[in-house]
């Protein structure tokens, strides 16, 4: 009987320290210190990337040669051959495969090369660098979009919530990866704050934008 008796308050005590950890203000806490974590890891990332590959040959930053290389055929005066593999493959094989890369095509429609275009101009790293920032402001508004949405919510709860997106891993490791993940996010979030507030042109702006996934775009409109 003592010993269930032990059990018992052994749980309710664990309960209890989980309830404490996982409410403002100490979650907000542990979140701020590990989005400062994945600041300080983007960083060494950004001051590790010199060109498309590593050192070891292979693909650096994710899809972001191929996002890269559509924004030199747009801001190159090449936008009507955007789609022309060959010109893509003759580009990356002296960009990339001479330094032991592999082809990666742009297949995305045309929106995300004009994006692409004037961040070129910064050079691989400073494109990158510039990519992330972008990403990083998208999704950014898109939060803030959804902000007033969550009603009876306390400002640090609030907070704690846009920050665990933020640092949820998936989320992180895309952006890492120069992937458009982030971007993604954030412009659905942007959806959904426009449409809670009835602003049905900025939603379909919004969704217009989103049409670079178009399965997304798909299942938005359906909702």
């Amino acid at each position: 009987m003592s010993d269930e008796r032990g059990a018992a308050i052994s749980v309710a005590g664990l309960s209890e320290v989980l309830e404490k950890v996982t409410r403002p203000p100490l979650i907000t806490a542990m979140l701020a210190v590990l989005l400062s974590s994945f600041l300080l890891v983007a960083l060494l990332n950004l001051a590790g990337t010199t060109g498309p590959t590593n050192d070891d040959g292979t693909i650096c930053c994710g899809d972001f040669t191929a996002f890269w290389t559509g924004g030199w055929l747009v801001a190159s005066g090449q936008g009507p051959q955007l789609y022309d593999l060959d010109l893509q493959v003759a580009y990356q094989a002296e960009f990339v495969a001479s330094n032991g890369g592999s082809f990666q095509p742009y297949n995305y429609p045309p929106t995300l090369a004009l994006v692409m275009a004037p961040m070129v101009l910064a050079g691989y790293r400073g494109a990158f660098a510039l990519f992330g920032l972008f990403s990083a402001t998208v999704l950014g508004l898109g939060l803030a979009s959804v902000w007033p949405h969550l009603d009876g919510w306390r400002t640090t709860a609030r907070a704690s919530a846009m920050m665990a997106v933020v640092a949820y891993h998936p989320v992180m490791a895309t952006m890492l990866g120069g992937q458009t993940s982030a971007i993604t996010l954030g412009l659905i979030c942007a959806h959904y704050g426009a449409v809670r507030k009835g602003r049905w042109v900025l939603a379909g702006v919004v969704l217009g934008l989103i049409a670079y996934k178009p399965q997304f775009t798909f299942v938005l409109a359906l909702w």
